[in-house]
């Protein structure tokens, strides 16, 4: 669970800066880069990402699992985000929906 966790911050960094966040050729370094979570956090704000999804990879990607965050944390600092998309999705569906019964009835007169 912790584990999975960890994972989803280093997907979420590589989409938002296009490469893992503990990137090198060497293995020794690979590993002591895992070990200390050495990234470079600073890159998601310069790449002009909000400071949620900045929190939400700082919060995965503790070194300590007992520290870590889990998917009830996780889920609370997205969920008005999660709520408002949702929202919309919900707004855009109930038009489409009323456009197409508008479009049945002229096509059935």
């Amino acid at each position: 669970e912790k584990a999975d966790i960890w994972a989803l911050g280093c997907v979420l960094y590589e989409m938002c800066c296009l490469e893992p966040p503990f990137c090198t050729s060497n293995m020794l370094t690979l590993v002591t880069k895992i070990t200390q979570a050495d990234y470079d956090f600073d890159r998601i704000s310069r790449n002009q990402y909000s400071t949620l999804i900045g929190s939400v990879i700082q919060n995965c990607l503790v070194i300590d699992p007992v520290k870590r965050a889990d998917i009830i944390v996780i889920a609370s600092l997205i969920a008005e985000k999660i709520l408002l998309f949702t929202e919309t999705i919900r707004y855009k569906y109930s038009s489409l929906e009323k456009k197409l019964e508008k479009e049945k009835s002229k096509a059935q007169k």
